[in-house]
């Protein structure tokens, strides 16, 4: 079934104003493949970061365990698709067995709420959608969805195990990436140190 927000959003412009409330950094007509995606993965409970709570809306729909949260106030709650916590990262502390998801939430470098999330976040799977270091057309080579401290931290903490290549809005390189903590615990093989990383992804 077309998607009549995905609709409006093809035809616009990221430059011009689109259909009010369906603009989202992340082309939303790809939401078909999204929802396949994150649906092979059932012991994938999700906390979200968003605004409107548009993909989240229609992950519920699919029957995922999906929890939003946010703490602007840029969308009136008629503007939103399903119910949306009001809270700051500091939130996440209370969701360890979920995974967290991150879709473009830093608007530039001085921003720290990506970096906060990940601080607060106890839980072992983060999911990243936008641009990542050497992913971007910009001057920023750490791209315009996280900012550098943020992807330092993540590389520091995490591994990624799946990196997926999105459509995107002309001006973005954004994919689809699935990362898992490192154990804390290093083993010494052959003079180096590594880390244990769970890869499985518990896919159907």
């Amino acid at each position: 079934m077309r998607d009549p927000a995905a609709s409006a959003c093809k035809s616009s412009s990221p430059s011009l104003s689109p259909a009010p409330g369906c603009w989202t950094c992340c082309v939303p007509c790809t939401y078909h493949w999204f929802l396949q995606e994150l649906g092979r993965y059932p012991d994938f409970p999700l906390v979200f970061v968003q605004g409107t709570g548009y993909w989240e809306y229609l992950l519920q729909r699919r029957g995922l365990d999906v929890v939003a949260f946010d703490r602007n106030s840029i969308f009136p709650p008629e503007m939103r698709y399903t119910d949306i916590t009001t809270g700051g990262p500091e939130i996440l502390e209370h969701f360890p067995d979920r995974a967290l998801f991150l879709a473009w939430p830093d608007a530039d470098e001085s921003s720290r709420f990506s970096l906060d999330c990940l601080a607060y976040y106890r839980g072992h799977t983060v999911i990243h959608v936008g641009e990542l270091l050497g992913e971007s057309i910009t001057s920023n080579p750490w791209g315009q969805s996280t900012s550098r401290d943020f992807q330092l931290a993540l590389a520091e903490d995490f591994c990624c195990v799946k990196r997926i290549r999105l459509p995107n809005w002309p001006g973005q390189v954004d994919s689809f990436s699935v990362w898992k903590r490192k154990s804390s615990q290093l083993v010494l093989c052959d003079g180096a140190h590594f880390q244990y990383v769970d890869t499985n992804l518990e896919e159907n």
